[in-house]
């Protein structure tokens, strides 16, 4: 027997003298020392060597054990420490500790470690089942081995080719990328070209314009280029709400871009002057077929046409495009939350104007309808739904009116009145008049028509409202770049981009210009006042010079002339409340406003505004340059397709995708199963894993392929992960252990957790070298 504090005795003797015994306890061949009195006390605490034990047969390998064999082989301690023992003569790589020799087992194949006739001889049956084992493990193993081989070669090779295509797919790109650079080379020179000759045209037409904005200050500057984008508001079709006319102008006088990003104080608007982007957008607006225009947004191209507002700004201007309402939902300011953009997007941002006015827009709004300009404006606003009022109390009466008529058929029907008639004798007779009598008709067309007009026409001077307190607040902005001559310039294109003319000139000097601020206020009881301009136009004196310039004055003579011809609908002039009829039509003038008119070709400013209007970039060659880089750009996305899917055939560029070596090309998303009680549980490399029941489709999903990886004993394990939870438990998963073999299968299945599958595969992918020397099959050749 062995004493059990011999296991710990390495820790509690440190020191031993030369006359102590000392011996191997363990299969370590660690010594330990034995105390005096443990010596002949009939345990054997040096079951090696049976030091301990001299004078007692308590250690079978004492001098005095009778039984010690000869033809066995005693492994000294001293010479193999690690493992002293009795080894078997027929079986290498048995060592038995001393303590089991004539313990009455057999443990050598022929009983030799045992009294003679003990044990029968079993060597040749073991050793003929050990060479089965192993035939058909060196079969295994050169089958597998071999087809891994084979496998790994044919990889290697399409490896090659794939390679080599992707270069030359990649030269190809090169030199697309070289024919786009010269093509966007050209374009670039056909831009800066164009932007240079608009440049000095603007120029050009703002002197000749001195005489309409030199007289002027910079108050009056700012107020006739405010009061120019509300009748640009009022005029254009353009669904924006902002001042086109102004931002355009800016494009084209001062190259300057600006965005609208918000009317809060804190907020500072974002300019640029870069004059790449300043040519890039006065270009698109020269080149497009249809009504569009081009300034600022996130990477400084922003588009506006007839259908599309420009008003919400986020980002710099590095930033890309993308449209706050792409979706049909009404997202306000404070919880929009912009995608994450692209830096590489092409496309032009198109923006709805359906962004709510805010606080700080209502404040600037509220000032403009102070102005003396946007008197007959605030008059018509507040008019018209007193009037739209009417309007809904008249519809809604023959409504209800029309309703009840429908309800007394309906009752007579069903013989209603019958039984009134005869409670009430007289009620029969009067019902008959009642019945006789008509509901009075309106035309609802026509009324819901007058409707439609005003509502309209609120709209647009509300639109008016919106861009030209746009305008006020960019100056409230800008004060620190805006120069004076800058502002001449900016009201000069405002006119311009603004469609506007002499006579709308006049009509907003009459309210900026406080020479004119007595005759006005004269005048304003009359119904003649009720005319968008004062007739006929009075000069004055400006820096010694009569103002305005005669050709404005000639224009709005003539128009003086033509409305001194026309009849005054002297309705429009009526006081709010005076009357309770309603017109049958709404004529131009109602309220004193009237709706202003895109500017003639005929206008007198346009002998100013032609040369600038008439300048056009080359859209012929614009538009070959253009093709050429489309055609370009379509072809280099389907080579990069093709490089893309020669790299994914592979596993990627560096062919990692496809295990050690490729070694899952050979069974790259093909499918094992394998059949456990009523369940067939089936992986698919690199797509997922599933359990069915029965031979239907579908099944539970284990999880999707996340790859296969070497564990620290160098055996594969495959791992699919995140597939449909279990109920009250963890989400699915699947784990495939894989040994060598001469083909690929699933062996067995085992659900060792809760929704935890583990499989075992036997796969010729296993069959490599690690696994050769592992098995002892270094000697083996395939």
């Amino acid at each position: 027997m062995v004493h059990f504090h011999l296991l710990c005795l390495g820790l509690v003797f440190s020191v031993s003298s030369a006359s102590e015994l000392k011996c191997a306890t363990g299969l370590d061949g660690k010594e330990a020392v034995i105390p005096e009195s443990w010596i002949n006390d009939g345990y054997c605490d040096c079951p090696f060597d049976g030091k301990d034990e001299p004078n007692t047969e308590a250690c079978s390998g004492s001098t005095s054990w009778p039984g010690l064999k000869t033809d066995g082989v005693v492994v000294d301690a001293a010479s193999s420490p690690a493992s002293p023992g009795f080894q078997c003569s027929k079986q290498t790589k048995v060592i038995l500790p001393l303590s089991r020799i004539n313990d009455g087992i057999c443990d050598c194949c022929d009983g030799e470690d045992e009294a003679e006739g003990l044990c029968p001889d079993i060597c040749e049956e073991l050793f003929r089942e050990e060479r089965e084992a192993r035939e058909k493990l060196e079969k295994n193993f050169k089958s597998g081995y071999n087809k891994r081989k084979h496998d790994l070669y044919n990889f290697k090779k399409l490896r090659q080719e794939k390679l080599q295509e992707a270069v030359e797919k990649e030269a190809e790109i090169a030199s697309i990328d070289k024919e786009e650079s010269e093509a966007q080379a050209s374009i670039d020179e056909l831009r800066d070209a164009y932007a240079k000759e608009r440049k000095a045209a603007a120029n050009l037409m703002a002197k000749s314009l001195a005489d309409l904005v030199d007289p002027l200050s910079e108050d009056e500057l700012k107020k006739l280029i405010i009061h120019s984008c509300q009748l640009a508001g009022e005029v254009s079709d353009e669904d924006a709400d902002t001042c086109v006319a102004l931002r355009l102008s800016a494009l084209d006088t001062v190259g300057s871009a600006w965005s609208d990003d918000s009317y809060a104080d804190d907020v500072e608007m974002e300019f640029s002057t870069d004059d790449q982007d300043i040519a890039e957008m006065l270009l698109q607006n020269s080149i497009e077929t249809y009504s569009v225009k081009y300034t600022l947004d996130e990477s400084n191209r922003r588009r506006l046409d007839e259908y599309h507002g420009d008003y919400d700004y986020d980002g710099e201007f590095d930033d890309d495009h993308y449209d706050p309402h792409d979706d049909e939902d009404d997202y306000g300011e404070e919880s929009y939350e912009p995608p994450s953009p692209s830096k590489y997007s092409d496309r032009k941002r198109k923006i709805y104007a359906s962004r709510d006015v805010s606080e700080k827009e209502q404040e600037v709004i509220d000032e403009l309808k102070g102005s003396k300009f946007s008197e007959s404006r605030v008059k018509y606003l507040t008019r018209s739904k007193i009037l739209e009022e009417k309007i809904n109390n008249v519809l809604d009466a023959a409504e209800e009116a029309a309703k009840a008529k429908e309800e007394a058929a309906k009752a007579k029907e069903i013989g209603e009145w019958d039984d009134l008639n005869k409670e009430e004798g007289e009620a029969e007779s009067e019902s008959d008049v009642a019945e006789e009598e008509e509901v009075p008709t309106i035309d609802t067309e026509a009324y819901n028509a007058i409707k439609e007009t005003l509502e309209a026409t609120e709209r647009k001077i509300t639109k008016g409202f919106r861009w030209g307190a746009s305008a006020k607040l960019f100056f409230s902005k800008s004060s620190s770049t805006t120069t004076l001559d800058g502002l001449k310039s900016l009201a000069i294109g405002t006119l311009l981009h603004g469609n506007l003319g002499a006579t709308h000139v006049w009509e907003v000097l009459q309210s900026v210009l406080p020479e004119y601020e007595q005759g006005a206020e004269a005048s304003s009881d009359t119904c003649a006042a009720a005319l968008p301009i004062s007739c006929p136009p009075a000069p004055i004196t400006r820096k010694g010079i009569s103002y305005p310039p005669s050709f404005i004055v000639t224009a709005v003579e003539a128009l003086c002339m033509e409305q001194a011809t026309m009849d005054v609908d002297e309705s429009t002039c009526a006081e709010e409340g005076a009357s309770d009829e309603i017109p049958e039509s709404v004529s131009d003038g109602l309220y004193g406003y009237f709706s202003p008119s895109p500017r003639q070709e005929t206008d007198p400013l346009m002998a100013f505004f032609s040369p600038l209007l008439l300048l056009k970039a080359d859209k012929d060659t614009y538009d070959k340059h253009m093709m050429t880089k489309r055609d370009l750009n379509t072809n280099k996305k389907r080579i990069e397709r093709l490089i893309t899917d020669l790299y994914k055939d592979i596993g990627g560029k560096d062919g990692d995708g496809m295990g050690p070596s490729g070694e899952l090309y050979s069974m790259a998303n093909e499918c094992f199963s394998v059949d456990a009680g009523k369940y067939t549980y089936e992986t698919c490399i690199f797509k997922e894993a599933k359990q069915k029941e029965g031979s239907g489709g579908g099944g539970t999903g284990l999880g999707k392929w996340t790859g296969m990886e070497l564990d620290e004993n160098g055996t594969r394990v495959m791992k699919w992960e995140n597939g449909q939870k279990c109920w009250n438990g963890p989400m699915r998963s699947a784990t495939v252990y894989v040994t060598c073999g001469p083909e690929t299968k699933l062996i067995s299945a085992d659900e060792p957790d809760t929704c935890c599958y583990v499989f075992e595969m036997e796969s010729h992918i296993a069959c490599d070298e690690a696994y050769k020397a592992k098995m002892g099959l270094d000697n083996l050749e395939g």
